[in-house]
């Protein structure tokens, strides 16, 4: 890795010893860090001397260590501002899977009856989380219960484009030019709210232009004209996801007239950072998505827009696909604040 990446490289401290030294408190500034490899690894040592690989070692710059829920980690944490007893620094990170993270953010919930404690934490060290090994199929768990409670990493399979991977999209392609670095919301961070947030969204989907046939590898079990219809979903984190669905426009994929109207109603206890609306264009005669667009809530000005839409695509340079500017749906907006 030294060989390959070189300076790109980010790299732990070094103590007067020559000797990796992950308790050294200075951390890299951000900018310090841009265009720099980092990498998260065990701290490896050979199985026969037991003696660490001090050249694989010096290219690990985020070691991983065991959180110790059983020990009390969080509790010592939050009694003595350090983890003495397992040596953590803000260097160190765990890995999750996303059932023990949901019993760790559910467990919390039951105790004290908010993340405050998750996002304290986290406010100093780094987690990551994963989906089971069990997902044979390579679907995704939801990312929403890791972005409230603070996690820096969610991991996706991103070969699925599934719900919970429009909405990694709709997060963080959508912030900061797509970067893939975004703030955590205000709330998690523990900051006061600014405006009123909002407690209803009015959704009127009126027209499609130009809407994509299915994938040439189902066409042939189907027709050539595709029946649109459009899937609204509101993820937030409180409760489960709202859907609303429009009718189905038979063979009218060029111009197709929905005229549907919704609603859905925002929870008081959501972040208001962490609402993402998330449309989707369906075949309803063979049940495929052919085009999606997901966008935070706090990105959508309100009033009638014009809504461009992506199409997955193995030739596009970002996962969310391929923006095309010649099709997509004409909506009108309606923001309701207050939590009236």
């Amino acid at each position: 890795m030294d060989r390959i990446f070189g300076d790109k490289l980010l790299k732990p401290p070094l103590n007067e010893q020559g000797e990796v030294d992950y308790t050294a408190s200075k951390m890299p500034l951000l900018h310090e860090a841009r265009g720099k490899v980092i990498v998260k690894s065990r701290v490896c040592s050979c199985e026969r001397c037991r003696q660490s690989l001090k050249q694989y070692n010096e290219c690990v710059f985020m070691p991983t260590l065991k959180f110790r829920s059983k020990d009390g980690e969080l509790e010592e944490f939050q009694q003595q501002r350090s983890c003495s007893s397992t040596g953590r620094t803000g260097r160190h990170c765990s890995s999750f899977t996303e059932d023990k993270l949901a019993h760790l953010v559910d467990s919390e919930v039951d105790r004290i009856g908010s993340l405050w404690r998750l996002n304290d934490w986290h406010q100093h060290f780094f987690s990551r989380t994963y989906p089971m090994g069990t997902r044979f199929s390579s679907t995704n768990f939801d990312p929403m219960d890791s972005w409230a409670a603070g996690v820096q990493m969610a991991a996706l399979n991103y070969q699925t484009l599934d719900l919970p991977m429009l909405l990694n999209d709709g997060l963080f392609a959508s912030r900061n030019q797509g970067c893939g670095y975004i703030l955590k919301s205000r709330k998690v961070r523990g900051l006061a709210q600014g405006e009123s947030p909002i407690s209803t969204v009015k959704v009127e989907v009126i027209s499609g232009h130009r809407l994509p046939r299915a994938s040439v590898a189902v066409l042939q079990h189907a027709e050539e004209i595709s029946s649109p219809c459009v899937k609204m979903t509101l993820a937030t984190t409180e409760g489960d996801h709202q859907e609303l669905v429009t009718k189905t426009v038979r063979n009218n994929g060029f111009d197709p007239h929905f005229g549907f109207e919704g609603e859905f109603r925002i929870e008081k206890e959501a972040d208001p950072e962490l609402v993402i609306l998330v449309f989707e264009v369906l075949d309803k005669a063979l049940g495929q998505r052919m085009c999606h667009a997901a966008i935070p809530l706090a990105s959508i000005r309100p009033g009638l827009r014009w809504l461009p839409l992506h199409r997955r695509s193995h030739a596009a340079k970002s996962h969310q696909g391929v923006a095309h500017r010649h099709f997509g749906l004409l909506v009108k907006v309606e923001l309701r604040r207050g939590r009236g």
